[in-house]
């Protein structure tokens, strides 16, 4: 699943056109990385919610510009599969 999640980002970021190059799994989401900011991480969660109808606990969007994408992944594919 958590593929799946890699993939889910990877297509909403080339969407947003957050990188003109790849993008590595080891880079944080926020400040010092992509730079994603609060409003984006908003269309995130609704993006995530109508892909796969599951909320995200605001605690999980707290911390997501402090993750790197293979961590977001990660995230995404426990919450979609029911682990909190």
């Amino acid at each position: 699943m958590s593929h799946d999640m890699q993939t889910f980002l990877a297509d909403t970021f080339r969407e947003w056109q957050i990188s003109d190059g790849p993008i590595t799994g080891g880079v944080l989401i926020g400040d010092g990385g992509l730079g994603i900011d609060s409003l984006l991480l908003t269309e995130l969660e609704t993006r995530f919610y109508t892909e796969f109808g599951v909320e995200l606990e605001s605690a999980d969007v707290k911390r997501m510009p402090l993750m790197t994408v293979d961590e977001l992944a990660a995230l995404l594919a426990d919450r979609a599969q029911g682990v909190t």
